[in-house]
């Protein structure tokens, strides 16, 4: 029944993770499925593949993929392909931040990412968030309020920058 179906896709998707074939979409939302469904097996074990994927796909992403990536990562159980990840995902957001390809609902969801990532020991979420509250600066009219109160959050919660520039600028 269904579990002998999701092991066939697991393995069909293991198989075309193996080929590296997949678009950067795909990657962001297997990255997505897979924190949303708490890496649950059989689907677990594609988990390495997938970071894979997405870390070679990253610089490709298009900004909410690329934000949906960060957010799985900042959710899932990556141990060692955590620091791995970030290194590629990172740069990308910072990037699309810097640039102001990021929308509010991107810039909320990746201070939001940069948090719980923060608190989990990232070295890399402090300087990004910082970038996403610089990128952030007059543009917070265009912000829904939900997309505010977690922005503030998550800058709440990491102490380590409370004292930047661009951060106390975004609190005024």
């Amino acid at each position: 029944g269904a579990v002998a179906a999701e092991k066939a896709l697991a393995e069909r998707l293991a198989a075309q993770l193996a080929k590296a074939e997949l678009p950067p979409r795909v990657a962001a939302d297997l990255m997505y499925a897979l924190a949303k469904m708490a890496q649950r097996e059989p689907f677990g074990m594609l988990t390495p593949a997938v970071c894979r994927v997405a870390a070679d796909t990253a610089g490709f992403m298009k900004s909410r993929d690329i934000a949906t990536v960060l957010w799985s990562a900042a959710v899932m159980e990556l141990d060692d392909a955590r620091d791995e990840l970030l290194s590629a995902v990172c740069p990308v957001v910072a990037a699309q931040a810097r640039r102001g390809d990021l929308s509010a609902q991107d810039l909320a969801q990746s201070l939001w990412a940069c948090a719980k990532l923060d608190a989990a020991g990232a070295a890399a979420a402090a300087p990004l968030a910082l970038e996403l509250a610089q990128a952030s600066l007059g543009r917070v009219a265009e912000f829904p309020l939900h997309s505010i109160s977690v922005s503030m959050w998550a800058l709440g919660l990491m102490e380590n920058v409370h004292g930047e520039g661009a951060v106390r600028r975004l609190a005024e």
